[in-house]
């Protein structure tokens, strides 16, 4: 099918049909030349810019190149207590739950104590 973000403009999981991939890879490499400076963050003396930094543009075109929908919860959401999380949090993950570094650090798991 067509390339699809299901987690809004995080990159926690995509698809495609194979030739959807060489698109996106196309279409993410020429935004990367094209406004990879402009659309990144400053950190220090390097510029940052990602794929979900590049998503998040992509989600602005008109018309959007892809699909954008959030059918993935977010880690932090879910939390340690996962027993006492409430039933509407729950449906939340519909396909995944993305574990990202910020969640854990939102969770208080440091990475080198995982």
């Amino acid at each position: 099918g067509r390339f699809t973000s299901y987690q809004n403009h995080v990159p926690a999981l995509l698809s495609g049909r194979q030739d959807e991939w060489y698109r996106m890879a196309d279409t993410l490499l020429t935004l990367a030349v094209s406004k990879g400076k402009e659309k990144a963050i400053k950190t220090g003396s390097e510029y940052l810019f990602s794929d979900m930094f590049a998503l998040l543009e992509l989600r602005s075109w008109n018309p959007q190149p892809m699909i954008f929908v959030n059918y993935v919860g977010d880690g932090e959401d879910w939390g340690p207590k996962v027993k006492s999380t409430d039933c509407a949090t729950i449906r939340k993950f519909t396909v995944a739950i993305h574990m990202s570094h910020r969640a854990m650090d939102v969770l208080g798991l440091h990475i080198n104590f995982r």
